[in-house]
């Protein structure tokens, strides 16, 4: 029968759930790699603090992701307010922390 709302196809809402938080939890690391690696190469010794604190952060993120998805998958669905808020205080945190970074990266 055809369902135009959609009440039926919860399996594939949960699937499309899981692979929203994954891809975020994959933007997460690849954001903290970027960031460490900026660190490294740029020299900022004293200042490294902010962006290892960033991708500290992103890395939460990512594992908050992946966990999420697999608390999905095995049809735990509660805490995810908790969760949303934890992704949503990281991205502003991390926000924060690159116009930090903006402000006292040293100039080439």
């Amino acid at each position: 029968m055809n369902d135009p709302a959609g009440e039926g196809d919860t399996g594939l809402a949960i699937e499309r759930t899981v692979l929203a938080w994954r891809r975020t939890a994959i933007a997460a690391t690849a954001v903290a790699l970027l960031l460490g690696n900026a660190a490294l190469h740029r020299g900022w010794a004293p200042g490294a603090v902010v962006p290892c604190a960033a991708a500290v952060v992103m890395g939460v993120l990512a594992m908050a992701g992946f966990r999420r998805g697999r608390d999905l998958r095995l049809g735990r669905f509660g805490g995810a307010d908790r969760v949303i808020a934890l992704a949503a205080g990281a991205v502003a945190v991390v926000g924060c922390l690159a116009v930090v970074i903006a402000l006292i990266a040293p100039a080439r």
